[in-house]
C-alpha cells in the first residue's frame, strides 16, 4: 500500500460513491452493495487506502437504519461496502466521512513520537495557602508548558508525589509543592491549554498541513450514480421468519456477529442480531432486578445508563448524590428499598480530563472490584475509553489487563460467578475533532478491550459502537434517551432469564397503556409497547454537528462530561429463518434523503 501523502490528502468535495448493479427493486434481506472512491485536492483517485468512512442506510419515514456490514478496503483509493436490507421501504444510503488516510497517519505520527498526549493539574491546599503542580502517570512531566489560574508552584521538575496504585496498574505523579505536603492535594482536572500547546510544539509541518485539513473532514459524500434509492419488498420466504436465525439472549454472547452489523434500528427500535431481544416492562425489569446490588465503573456515557434505568424503575427508585464533586466522579446511588435493588456509579480512576473535581472522591476501580461480594446478585458494568484516547495503546491493554485479574477474583467470590457487562466505545463523529479525541484512537483502544475480554465467562460486552453508528440523530459522544433505551433494553435481554412459556398467540401479556416499557419493539402486525420515552413533536432540527467555526483548536475541549450537541456483482440474499419477524414496513415511494436532510430531536432525558 502507497504511503500517504500528508500534504495531498483525500478531499470528500471530489470523493463519492454510487450504489453498484443497482436492480428496480430488491427483497428484504438482500445486500446493497457500494462503490466507494475518494480523491485528492486535484480530483485524482488515491493511490492508498486507510480512510475512516461510516456506510450506512436510512429510511427517515421508517426511523430506520443500518450500519455497514463490511467495508473492504481496496488499498487504492476505492472501496466497497455491503448492507444488509432489513425492512421494506424506500431506502436511501449515505456515506459519513470521518476521518482521511492522511489525518489518521499525522495522527500515528504524533503518537509514536509521544505516547503520553495530555496533561493534567492539581490544587494543593493547606493552612489558607494553595498551590498549582502539573501531574501525569509519568514522572517526567512532558507538559510543563503553561500556567493555569495561579501560576505553578513546584521544587523541581523531578521531585514528585506519588499517588499511584500498583495492584490496580494505576501510575500517578504530581510534582512535589514548594511548600505545601504531598498530603494537602485537593482538586484535579485536565490542562487543556497545556496540551495544546504541546501538540503544537511536536507536530510537524506536514502534519500540522494534515491536521488543518483533516478536522474539517466530516461529510456526506455524493452519491453520483443515477440510482439514489431503492426499493425494497418483504420478501414471501422471510416475511414470518426474519434474515437470522438467533438465539435467546444470554450472557456472553458476541457483541456482534462475524460479517455483519451489530443490530439495525426500525422505528427507533434496535433489532439485534446477536440474539432475540425482547422489549422490558416495569414489572419484568424490577422482578430481574429485585435484590441486585448493579455497580457502574466508567465515565459520563456510563452513568447515563444508570441515571436513565433508576428514572425507568418507577417510583420507588430514588436517585442519590454523595460527595463534592459526585455529579462528575461520584459516588452515585440510586436506591429502590422496596424491591432491594441498588445502583451505584464511580467514574474509573486516572486519568480524567474533567474540569476541576475533588481528588479524593476519585476511587481506583481495581481495588473496588476487589472490595465487592461476589455471587449472582452482584452484577457489574464498565465502559473505558472516553479519557485513555489520549495515551499509548500500550498503556491501555496494561490498565485493562489489571480490570481483568479483578474480574476474575469476582467470579471466583460467592456461590456462583456474578455477571459483567462492557458497554463498548459510542461514536463521536465530528464533535471529536483534535489531536486528543478523534475516533480514530477510540476505535484502536475499544478492539484493544474486545480482545481482552470477549473470550471470559460470564462476561458480556454490549456493542454501543454498532449501536450509535446510523441512528437518525448523528453522531453524539453523549448519546440522546432514544439511543440510551436502547442499550438499556439489550443489557436488560443479557441479564435477565426469558419467560420459559411464551403467550399462546406468541404476543407479550397485555398489560394496562400506561405500563411503561424499556425498548419499544415495533414489529410489524405486532401491538406496540407503550415507551418510557414517549416522542413528542419538536421544532425539526440539524443532526449532531461540529461547525467549521467551532474546529480552530487543535483539542476540542470536550470531554465526556462535557454534553455535545454527533465483490459480488449482484446483492446477495440473506438465508432466511428466524422464529421472530422482522418488519415488513411500507414500500410507498419516498423522497431520497440528501446529506443536509434534517432529522427530528428526540426528547432530553428529564
Amino acid at each position: 500500500m502507497t504511503p500517504p501523502n500528508l500534504t495531498n490528502p483525500t478531499v470528500t468535495a471530489n470523493s463519492f460513491f454510487y450504489i453498484k448493479d443497482p436492480k428496480p427493486s430488491y427483497n428484504t434481506c438482500d445486500l446493497l452493495e457500494l462503490y466507494i472512491e475518494v480523491r485528492d485536492g486535484q480530483n485524482l483517485t488515491k493511490k492508498m487506502g486507510g480512510d475512516l468512512l461510516w456506510p450506512i442506510i436510512r429510511t427517515d419515514r421508517l426511523h430506520a437504519s443500518a450500519p455497514y456490514d463490511e467495508l473492504i478496503d481496496h488499498g487504492n483509493g476505492s472501496y466497497n461496502a455491503r448492507l444488509t436490507l432489513s425492512w421494506a421501504g424506500v431506502v436511501a444510503p449515505r456515506v459519513p466521512f470521518i476521518h482521511s488516510a492522511e489525518y489518521v497517519a499525522a495522527l500515528r505520527g504524533v503518537i509514536q513520537r509521544q505516547p503520553v498526549r495530555f496533561g493534567y493539574v492539581s490544587r494543593f491546599i493547606a493552612n489558607g495557602k494553595s498551590e498549582y503542580t502539573p501531574c501525569h502517570m509519568d514522572k517526567e512531566m512532558p507538559f510543563i508548558a503553561t500556567k493555569p489560574e495561579a501560576n505553578f508552584s513546584y521544587l523541581s521538575p523531578t521531585e514528585v508525589c506519588d499517588y499511584s496504585d500498583v495492584k490496580a496498574g494505576t501510575n500517578w505523579y504530581c510534582l512535589k509543592p514548594k511548600t505545601l505536603p504531598c498530603s494537602a492535594i485537593s482538586l484535579h482536572r485536565g490542562d487543556w491549554k497545556a496540551s495544546n500547546e504541546f501538540f503544537d510544539h511536536i507536530m510537524t509541518g506536514e502534519e500540522k498541513t494534515a491536521w488543518k485539513v483533516g478536522i474539517k473532514d466530516f461529510a456526506f459524500l455524493s452519491n453520483t450514480g443515477p440510482v439514489k434509492t431503492v426499493l425494497v419488498v418483504q420478501a414471501p420466504e422471510n416475511a414470518a421468519n426474519g434474515c437470522l436465525s438467533l438465539p435467546k439472549c444470554k450472557p456472553g454472547l458476541p457483541p456482534k456477529p462475524p460479517s455483519l452489523a451489530a443490530g439495525y434500528y426500525y422505528k427507533d427500535s434496535w433489532k439485534s442480531n446477536v440474539c432475540r431481544e425482547r422489549s422490558f416492562e416495569l414489572p419484568e425489569m424490577l422482578k430481574c432486578l429485585r435484590n441486585k446490588r448493579l455497580y457502574f465503573y466508567g465515565d459520563s456515557t456510563l452513568r447515563q445508563w444508570l441515571e436513565f434505568l433508576a428514572r425507568s424503575l418507577g417510583p420507588t427508585m430514588k436517585l442519590q448524590r454523595a460527595g463534592k464533586s459526585a455529579k462528575i466522579i461520584g459516588p452515585l446511588y440510586a436506591i429502590d428499598k422496596v424491591h432491594n435493588v441498588t445502583l451505584t456509579f464511580r467514574h474509573h480512576d486516572f486519568p480524567i480530563r474533567n474540569n476541576w473535581l475533588n481528588f479524593h472522591d476519585v476511587k481506583f476501580t481495581v481495588n473496588e472490584l476487589d472490595a465487592l461480594p461476589g455471587g449472582p446478585n452482584t452484577v457489574v458494568l464498565f465502559t473505558f475509553w472516553a479519557h485513555f484516547t489520549t495515551n499509548s495503546v500500550n498503556y491501555f491493554a496494561n490498565r485493562m489487563g489489571h480490570i481483568q485479574a479483578a474480574v476474575r477474583r469476582l467470579q471466583q467470590r460467592g456461590p456462583s460467578p456474578s455477571q459483567v457487562f462492557f458497554k463498548s466505545a459510542n461514536t463521536r463523529a465530528d464533535g471529536s475533532k483534535g489531536l486528543a479525541l478523534a475516533d480514530f484512537f477510540v476505535l484502536e483502544i475499544d478492539q484493544i478491550m474486545r480482545t481482552i475480554f470477549s473470550e471470559m465467562p460470564n462476561v458480556t460486552i454490549i456493542d454501543a459502537w454498532g449501536m450509535t453508528l446510523s441512528h437518525r440523530t448523528g453522531y453524539r459522544l453523549h448519546p440522546v434517551a432514544l439511543v440510551l433505551r436502547e442499550e438499556i433494553k439489550m443489557f436488560l435481554n443479557f441479564l435477565c432469564k426469558q419467560p420459559s412459556q411464551p403467550a399462546s398467540n406468541g404476543q407479550p401479556s397485555p398489560q394496562p397503556a400506561s405500563q411503561p416499557t424499556i425498548g419499544q419493539t415495533a414489529r410489524a402486525g405486532q401491538p406496540v409497547s407503550r415507551p418510557i420515552i414517549q416522542p413528542v413533536s419538536q421544532p425539526t432540527t440539524q443532526p449532531a454537528r461540529l461547525a467549521d467555526s467551532q474546529q480552530n483548536s487543535q483539542l476540542n475541549s470536550q470531554t465526556a462530561d462535557q454534553p455535545t450537541s454527533q465483490q459480488p456483482s449482484q446483492p446477495a440474499s440473506r438465508p432466511p429463518s428466524h422464529p421472530a419477524s422482522r418488519p415488513t414496513g411500507e414500500p410507498a415511494s419516498q423522497p431520497a434523503i440528501t446529506p443536509n436532510q434534517p432529522a427530528s430531536r428526540p426528547p432530553a432525558i428529564q
